[in-house]
């Protein structure tokens, strides 16, 4: 089903998800097209950053507002609809790729790798640093375990907080708290024989 966003005389960016969702499940169409509007983009980067083609993460993004529209009656408000959705589409994933594949692409187009701003003025050889950087740490992370390259990229990648990654692994705060610890443990320990004091690296490690 395809869902157009309009413009209508009441600006709808300015509305409550909860106020939106109420909207579809009354009949009207726009106010889940605005929700689609609102996350699309978020939710293919976070996919896109776990499958590593753009068809493929694109795929999962729309099979999974699909699934949210047909089941929306089953929308909690004590969750935000952001961790709904990311929650739908990482199992439409496992359905669509198999639970035997890696949770997360490490291709060198990933946004993933991409979030470290590059300064125009840098010269050539801290250009350099930067993409020898990720290179590292795209290395160290593609030999975690499953578990802690999922929690990695959800707290450092995607912005989610611990609230939001509890609900959708299903765990505790704690669970969260202490595998965050250990992912980042495991990685420190991956990079130990590159200590360059990087933007990436540090900002990897840093517990937030």
């Amino acid at each position: 089903m395809q869902f157009t966003r309009t413009t209508d005389a009441c600006d709808q960016r300015d509305i409550p998800d909860c106020d939106l969702i109420a909207s579809a499940l009354s009949g009207n169409e726009l106010g889940f097209a605005e929700i689609l509007a609102r996350y699309q983009s978020r939710l293919f980067c976070a996919m896109l950053n776990r499958v590593g083609c753009p068809i493929k993460a694109e795929d999962i993004v729309q099979e999974a507002f699909a699934k949210a529209f047909l089941h929306l009656t089953s929308f909690r408000s004590n969750s935000s609809f952001y961790t709904w959705i990311y929650r739908i589409a990482l199992n439409s994933r496992r359905g669509n790729l198999g639970t035997s594949m890696k949770t997360v692409s490490l291709d060198s187009n990933s946004v993933l790798l991409q979030s470290v701003e590059t300064d125009q003025c840098e010269s050539p050889a801290v250009v350099a640093q930067r993409s020898e950087d990720r290179n590292q740490v795209r290395a160290a992370m593609a030999r975690l375990n499953v578990p802690h390259q999922t929690i990695l990229i959800m707290r450092e990648f995607d912005g989610l907080d611990y609230q939001s990654i509890a609900r959708i692994l299903k765990v505790g705060l704690g669970t969260v708290r202490s595998r965050l610890s250990r992912a980042r443990a495991e990685l420190r320990r991956e990079l130990e024989p590159y200590q360059s004091g990087s933007a990436t690296t540090e900002r990897c490690l840093k517990p937030r």
